[in-house]
């Protein structure tokens, strides 16, 4: 039995703790969106199953919305190789999206995951970087996503950052949408999703001032015209807000000497990345 797969717009490759999850939940909140709940691991753990297997999961084509997939095991790096060439055989040049976050930030939430889960014995997070290299190598998007640069093209694989995802989402979803083609409805965005309060601060009275001042600017903004120019400008302080909120939080913290020492792992493969799919990234610890 032949199967078209000509109806999916596009292939989201997931990476581990870089938001992949929230991002799943923000996409199959929106009714221009046909989806799957959570990735369907076809092309790296599932493709002997067959492109009807693959279809019937997603569902009968629709003009008026736009079918994709996402999968974070699609950017495991001991899958990119076979996927990128199975995506190529299966879809030909289908648009790709990816999200990435900062790679050392991820490393050590992988790490926090990981050591709550009982994945890994209780050690430090410098010692686990040496047992356990999968927590740096995951983070290495340059390299990573290379393969699929390498078959489709970079125009056809569009990188979202997490860190402008979480200052704007509206911003961030609107631009993938544009992308893939597909109608963005903000008024979709789940309004009780925690993610949608990143950061939120254990001070009770801190917390309303400072989410409500920004959010009054954010509707002042829009009124004058100026949305994208203040979140610009949100983007250009990305780092203060977040060592601000961070302040606020109950969070447990990476030792310093250890961050310094994944700037300098990671520090080419982030130029790498920015070079390769033309994008400005606002991570500035990288930029010293």
């Amino acid at each position: 039995m032949c199967v078209d797969l000509s109806s999916i717009s596009g292939i989201g490759i997931g990476f581990r703790r870089a938001g992949s999850s929230w991002l799943h939940r923000l996409l199959s909140a929106q009714p221009g969106i046909r989806k799957p709940a959570n990735g369907l691991n076809y092309f790296s753990d599932e493709y002997h199953r067959g492109p009807e297997w693959y279809m019937a999961q997603i569902g009968s084509p629709d003009e008026m919305v736009k079918a994709i997939e996402m999968s974070v095991s699609y950017g495991y790096p001991e899958n990119v190789e076979v996927v990128s060439n199975r995506i190529k055989k299966s879809l030909g040049s289908v648009p790709l999206f990816a999200i990435v976050r900062n790679p050392i930030d991820r490393a050590y939430s992988d790490y926090l995951r990981s050591t709550r889960m009982g994945e890994i014995s209780d050690i430090t997070f410098s010692d686990a970087l040496v047992k356990y290299p999968e927590f740096t190598q995951r983070g290495f998007y340059a390299a990573l996503l290379k393969p699929f640069v390498d078959t489709v093209g970079a125009k056809l694989v569009y990188v979202m950052v997490y860190e402008n995802l979480v200052l704007d989402p509206e911003k961030e979803l609107t631009r993938l949408f544009e992308y893939i083609g597909a109608c963005f409805d903000p008024n979709s965005l789940p309004e009780n999703d925690k993610k949608l309060n990143w950061g939120k601060p254990r001070a009770k009275i801190l917390y309303p001032v400072i989410y409500n001042i920004k959010g009054t600017v954010d509707r002042v903004a829009k009124t004058l015209g100026m949305y994208d120019i203040w979140s610009d400008l949100k983007l250009s302080v990305i780092k203060p807000y977040q060592v601000m909120i961070s302040s606020l939080s109950k969070k447990e913290s990476m030792d310093e000497s250890v961050r310094d020492r994944l700037v300098k792992l990671y520090d080419a493969d982030v130029a790498q990345l920015e070079s390769m799919c033309n994008i400005e990234l606002p991570w500035v610890e990288f930029r010293k």
